[in-house]
């Protein structure tokens, strides 16, 4: 029977997990976009991602990390991939991850990428205070995987670890290249072991690698 529908832009750092989520899970829960039809008819703020349940059911949810908690309770009881950590104080760090990646990291890529690429209004200070965030971001990533060998546990990853390398991956598309991330090498073996082993986030990200030249801060080119 049929879990219902995930609604995705899976370009996007906030609704590229879920693919791999319903596959790994093994749900049985259609993926689809927002040129859907029950889209169009559900989710009047037409953001994404969003899920509803089953044909005929009235269960719909938008915003992440309420898609998260939801789809992840969906797993089979036999399933023991450590999501949430081994105990409350390890849950409390992985929620502390997810909620900082969700609310800050993916808005301040939003205000380096779109002005740069002309969806947002350019002005050079604001994209260098952007960039300038996000180096402080990997600064606080960096002192984190200092201390435990990933975000919220020592032993094995968790969702932190899974959401985090999904934004990393668009900055690394965009704000971060190569030589940035090779400077950088506690960031860089966590994100390869993510990304190349762990049996969720490497199902997309297995072998991916950041772009040879970061975006430029510089005016987007205007249009002929």
């Amino acid at each position: 029977m049929s879990q219902g529908t995930v609604y995705l832009n899976v370009a996007s750092p906030r609704s590229s997990l879920f693919k791999d989520l319903v596959e790994y899970l093994k749900l049985d829960i259609k993926v689809s976009d927002n040129s859907d039809p029950e889209y169009i008819k559900n989710f009047p703020l037409k953001k994404l991602p969003t899920f509803s349940g089953p044909k005929g059911s009235d269960y719909h949810l938008h915003e992440a990390i309420a898609l998260l908690i939801y789809i992840i309770s969906l797993k089979s009881p036999s399933d023991n991939y450590n999501f949430y950590g081994s105990n409350v104080l390890e849950q409390g760090k992985v929620w502390k991850w997810v909620s900082f990646v969700n609310s800050e990291m993916i808005s301040t890529l939003v205000y380096f990428i779109y002005p740069v690429i002309g969806n947002l209004p350019y002005t050079k200070e604001g994209v260098a205070k952007a960039y300038s965030d996000l180096e402080m971001f990997a600064d606080l990533f960096e002192e984190q995987l200092k201390e435990t060998k990933y975000l919220a546990t020592n032993d094995r990853p968790t969702l932190a670890d899974i959401w985090a390398v999904q934004s990393f991956r668009w900055a690394f598309q965009t704000a971060f290249d190569k030589a940035w991330l090779n400077k950088r090498p506690v960031l860089k073996k966590w994100f390869r072991e993510i990304c190349d082993t762990d049996p969720i986030a490497s199902l997309s990200l297995k072998g991916f690698e950041p772009v040879d030249v970061a975006l430029k801060n510089e005016a987007p080119k205007k249009k002929l």
